[in-house]
């Protein structure tokens, strides 16, 4: 499909595209002329910065005008105007997206047609299954920051609440306590107690209550602050991730 831009169409030639073609399309003013940019500095700078890349950037063609690279267009186009640059971009951006017709008196060209179409159509789909695998694997993360977003509402959470909003079940996030430094287990009943240490940091708050029976002991308690859950979530996410990867590692 031809570079069609305001309703003229741009000449293309090895890949070049025509100069003048474009300053026709821009309106054809006279402080436009293709010949004026080219003595711009900022321009020649860019020609010789795109052929030190062994790039073809500019080729006058006798009776037909100058031809210039895809690069080069767009910056004719900026120096033009804003509007221009805009139309520019569009036109380029719809001329990728419609593909040319085959040819189909020629064998040989349909056939090649087709396979490219073929091609684009497995690179499509190949695209779309990465696409949905990286939103599958992102899955557990959003469920993660609903659910911690959701608990981070509440003040302070005990060792059962925090469980709840991480999905996690009571023994293994207790051992995930344990072994990160945050809890030791004590006594016969082995009852999880925090260590000094997440205390005076503020991740645990411990306190002092009585039961509501008639006897009413009284028994010490400790609760994850909203610093201390919010430290504890990203640890527990990032132990699930990493078992996640070796997971597809092993499979």
């Amino acid at each position: 499909m031809n570079l069609v831009i305001t309703d003229i169409s741009v000449r293309e030639a090895d890949g070049l595209f025509c100069l003048n073609d474009l300053h026709r399309a821009s309106g054809g003013a006279n402080k436009d002329r293709p010949s004026l940019w080219l003595e711009n500095q900022q321009a020649q700078k860019l020609v010789a910065e795109i052929e030190k890349a062994g790039i073809p950037a500019i080729q006058s063609k006798q009776g037909l005008g100058t031809f210039v690279c895809e690069d080069l267009v767009y910056a004719y186009a900026m120096w033009i105007s804003a509007a221009f640059h805009l139309k520019v971009i569009r036109a380029y951006r719809e001329r990728h997206s419609v593909p040319a017709l085959p040819n189909f008196a020629d064998p040989v060209s349909a056939a090649r047609a087709w396979a490219d179409a073929t091609e684009r159509e497995q690179k499509a789909r190949a695209l779309a299954q990465q696409q949905a695998r990286e939103l599958e694997a992102q899955k557990p993360a959003v469920e993660f920051v609903e659910r911690y977003t959701s608990a981070a509402k509440h003040d302070c959470l005990t060792f059962r609440d925090a469980a709840k909003a991480l999905h996690a079940r009571e023994p293994e996030l207790k051992q995930f306590l344990v072994d990160l430094g945050v809890v030791f287990l004590a006594g016969k009943r082995q009852r999880m107690e925090p260590y000094k240490t997440h205390i005076e940091t503020g991740r645990v708050e411990v306190g002092v209550g009585v039961t509501d029976d008639e006897r009413q002991y009284a028994f010490k308690f400790w609760k994850f602050t909203p610093k201390g859950f919010e430290w504890i979530a990203g640890r527990w996410m990032a132990r699930q991730i990493h078992e996640r990867v070796l997971e597809r590692s092993e499979a």
